[in-house]
């Protein structure tokens, strides 16, 4: 197979320039591939120091990593346990300020209840309501209290469920 080669000499040079895209490069690397060269021992004993740290400040940061762990749960047992007692301490602070409260109540009620003036009082209530309930008022409390209003409750509510 024949390459085919252009009619107008002039596009000669343009055909040169494809195929020297295709041949090999003569252009040298700057970087040596030598395993001795300058850089590669230059940075040899910095990255062993560095690697080195590293390893060093790894097995640091995990001991204080673990120590840290262990206070805090440590810690965190501490506080649980002293908020119980806490807690223990406020409930028996609170029975016993409650029972007090509640026997000092009692005692002011009892004295207040028996007092010359309150009897007094209570004596004229009971009178009142006496004549209340043996005057007019005792028709009141029959019309207010008489059973058979659950009865007409319960009939109406009966006959108000039928119709709806």
């Amino acid at each position: 197979m024949a390459l085919a080669t252009p009619s107008n000499p002039a596009q000669y040079p343009i055909m040169m320039d494809k195929v020297s895209l295709l041949t090999a490069s003569t252009v040298e690397l700057g970087i040596s591939g030598n395993p001795r060269s300058d850089i590669i021992r230059l940075l040899g004993p910095a990255v062993e120091a560095v690697l080195h740290f590293q390893s060093i400040l790894s097995s640091v940061s995990l001991f204080v990593c673990l120590r840290v762990w262990f206070v805090a749960s440590i810690a965190c047992a501490n506080i649980l346990y002293a908020s119980k007692i806490m807690a223990l301490n406020a409930l028996v602070a609170t029975k016993f300020g409650a029972f007090h409260g509640a026997t000092i109540t009692s005692k002011a009620v009892a004295g207040v209840w028996n007092s010359r003036r309150i009897q007094a009082l209570r004596k004229k209530l009971f009178y009142e309501f006496a004549v209340f309930i043996l005057g007019g008022g005792n028709i009141l409390f029959i019309i207010l209290f008489w059973p058979g209003w659950w009865v007409l409750g319960g009939g109406i509510w009966g006959f108000w469920m039928l119709l709806s």
